[in-house]
C-alpha cells in the first residue's frame, strides 16, 4: 500500500485504490505490512483505502475477520465471539484516524494498557528543550 506504483505508467493512486477494486470485484483480501515492525500501520493502510473508495465496514473487516479467514485461524481469532481469543483495542474516536487515542489494549483477554516503545520515547523526550540553531 505505501509503495510507489510498480510501473511508470500507473496512476499514483493505483495502490490506494486496489482494496476498493478488490472489494467491488468480490475478492476477499486483508491488509498486511510484510513485517511485524510495521504492523502498527495496518489501520492507516485501511484508512487510506477508505479515502480512495473502499467502504469503511469492508476496511474494518479486511483488518479483522477476513484476515483471520485468509490465514485459516478464524475459528480462534478475527471476531468477538465466545470461545475465541480476545485481542481487542478500545479507542476514543475513529480507529482509522492516526491521532485517535488508544486508552486500552487487551491481548488474550488480558489488559496490557496502551504503553509501547513509541509512547515511552515521546514522554521521555517531549519535555526536552528544543535544540538551538547555530
Amino acid at each position: 500500500m505505501l509503495t510507489l506504483p510498480s510501473r511508470e505508467d500507473f496512476h499514483h493512486a493505483a495502490a490506494y485504490r486496489a482494496a476498493g477494486e478488490l472489494a467491488e470485484a468480490g475478492v476477499k483480501f486483508a491488509f498486511g505490512t510484510g513485517s511485524y515492525q510495521n504492523v502498527r500501520l495496518v489501520p492507516y493502510e485501511a484508512a487510506i483505502s477508505v479515502a480512495w473508495g473502499l467502504p469503511r465496514d469492508r476496511a474494518i473487516r479486511a483488518a479483522t475477520l477476513d484476515a483471520a479467514e485468509i490465514l485459516g485461524v478464524a475459528d480462534h481469532v478475527g471476531s468477538l465471539q465466545s470461545g475465541k481469543l480476545a485481542n481487542l483495542i478500545i479507542v476514543d474516536g475513529d480507529p482509522l484516524e492516526l491521532r485517535t487515542p488508544l486508552p486500552r489494549v487487551f491481548i488474550a483477554g488480558r489488559d496490557v494498557g496502551p504503553n509501547n516503545k513509541h509512547l515511552t520515547l515521546y514522554e521521555r523526550f517531549s519535555s526536552r528543550p528544543a535544540a538551538s540553531s547555530r
